[in-house]
């Protein structure tokens, strides 16, 4: 007997299955949480390192500044592992179900969508998405749902993307939705499919709002620079050269990333390559910082 190869086009959850027993779910959720716990911890120590430096002495101006942003980002990862990804556990254990799209069952309002989910009576499941996903979700017409629980939520993947976000169970759509219009999505050159063409301007703005982030932290050193105590701003050479540095050297990695990327899709064609695993599947840091960040 000839047996022919499954040809696998994107990573689905597998439907009826809790997400537990997915061999990729569960140590990407633990990896992802390490991250996270590990940033916590460090962006706090520094946090708490730059708050009693800005308490004393002339380094006060720079080390509110850097606290500042410390404190940001560090509010971010908490944000991310006690809002988000430490509640999404309790799902893994839920069955997987997957919902398909008809007409007029998936409608938008601003940055929420809204999902009919079949039944007697009338439910809809609110979520919010960012434009690429909700591109995606246009094209796919498909998603994937953990829940609901007792309260209501439901955690939502779509195909192809690790990424998962949070919806509730509601009796209507999100007031104003009109209804999402159907993206086509054949098989063809990377520059002409809408899903790609979201994904590299979504990632054109994230970078150019971190060049804003950067500008206003660089105020507040710069109205130092300019002050008359000559001692204060010699002393804060050093400061603005490694805050300088760092700003460049980030910058340059995002968007040296994003323009090897936006001339891929531009410029290159789709290659299909038959793969045979002989080992269990592991994402790379990288490749799982861009699939789910």
């Amino acid at each position: 007997m000839e047996l022919t190869p499954r040809r696998v086009l994107t990573y689905e959850p597998r439907v009826g299955l809790s997400a537990s027993h997915d061999p990729l779910e569960v140590p990407a959720y633990e990896t992802t949480r390490d991250r996270l716990v590990a940033r916590a911890v460090i962006f706090g120590l520094v946090s708490a390192g730059l708050l009693a430096l800005a308490a004393v002495g002339d380094w006060r101006p720079a080390a509110v500044t850097g606290a500042v942003m410390v404190v940001l980002v560090t509010a971010l990862t908490f944000w991310a592992l006690f809002g988000y990804l430490l509640p999404s556990r309790k799902y893994l254990d839920l069955p997987v179900m997957a919902l398909s799209l008809g007409e007029g069952e998936l409608l938008v309002s601003g940055r929420r969508v809204s999902v009919a989910v079949p039944g007697v009576e009338p439910r809809w499941i609110v979520a919010r998405l960012p434009r690429p996903y909700r591109v995606l979700l246009a094209g796919e017409r498909r998603l994937f749902l953990l829940g609901p629980n007792a309260r209501g939520r439901v955690l939502i993947a779509l195909p192809g993307m690790f990424r998962t976000s949070f919806g509730r169970v509601r009796t209507e759509p999100h007031p104003g939705s009109e209804i999402l219009p159907g993206v086509s999505r054949t098989f063809g050159p990377a520059a002409q499919d809408p899903v790609m063409t979201a994904f590299v301007r979504a990632m054109w703005q994230s970078s150019v709002a971190a060049v804003v982030v950067f500008v206003l932290a660089a105020v507040p050193l710069i109205a130092v620079d300019l002050t008359e105590d000559a001692a204060l701003a010699a002393a804060m050479v050093p400061v603005d050269a490694v805050f300088a540095v760092l700003t460049v050297l980030i910058l340059l990695r995002l968007f040296a990333r994003n323009r090897l990327f936006a001339n891929a899709v531009r410029s290159q064609p789709w290659n299909e390559l038959p793969a045979a695993l002989d080992a269990p599947i592991k994402l790379h840091p990288l490749v799982w910082a861009v699939l789910r960040p």
